[in-house]
């Protein structure tokens, strides 16, 4: 499939999704997004996820970027269009939660979706190492390195083109989602070792 079918194609994927969500396009010029939350976004020619990044070192055309914290404006037209991520069936109750939970919940949703860490590839890091890149991201964001994305933090587990900090608020927004993840992966070790676990006489449920 071709660049501009794929746009297409996700564009209308995305109208049907707001319309079964009761969401809408919105334009920039009526109303923008909250900063670093990711959205829909849309330029007449390309429609996928980014966000509105805060930040005074950034420059107007540096405002819109994608998943990767690539400059929209820079590799085509200007952002003319946003709208929230469509709630899956069944997720009303997220509309209760704060943005900030809500982004957290996107970005860890995202995560699984877009980059491939679903539960059987998150199993595979038993060392810690989302604690530790968690870890990295709110640190960042109390004191973000000077030095930029070519600089490594000193605990960062994996390959340095996996370190991609950005703005404060979205820092934090991946720390949350990876010691989700985490805490997820603790649970289901616990559950199958629990389920391993050789019965012990008199051990029954109920018995204390």
């Amino acid at each position: 499939m071709n660049t501009e079918k794929m746009n297409q194609t996700m564009h209308e994927l995305c109208a049907a999704l707001s319309e079964g969500a009761g969401a809408s396009w919105i334009s920039v010029n009526d109303r923008l997004p909250p900063f670093d939350a990711y959205v829909l976004l849309h330029n007449g020619r390309w429609t996928g996820i980014g966000c509105l990044a805060s930040g005074d070192h950034f420059e107007a055309s540096e405002r819109w970027q994608d998943e990767q914290g690539e400059f929209i404006e820079h590799l085509g037209p200007a952002v003319t269009h946003w709208m929230q991520m469509p709630l899956k069936p069944g997720t009303a109750n997220r509309e209760r939660l704060t943005a900030a939970a809500r982004d957290v919940l996107a970005e860890r949703t995202r995560q699984v979706s877009e980059e491939g860490w679903t539960p059987a590839h998150d199993d595979q890091h038993s060392a810690g190492e989302m604690a530790r890149a968690a870890s990295q991201y709110a640190l960042n964001a109390a004191v973000p390195l000077r030095t930029g994305k070519r600089f490594m933090p000193a605990f960062w587990p994996w390959d340095p083109a996996w370190w991609k900090p950005t703005t404060p608020r979205r820092d934090l927004i991946k720390a949350g989602a990876l010691i989700l993840a985490e805490i997820e992966r603790l649970d289901r070790a616990h559950a199958s070792n629990e389920g391993n676990r050789a019965p012990i006489e008199g051990d029954h449920d109920g018995e204390h």
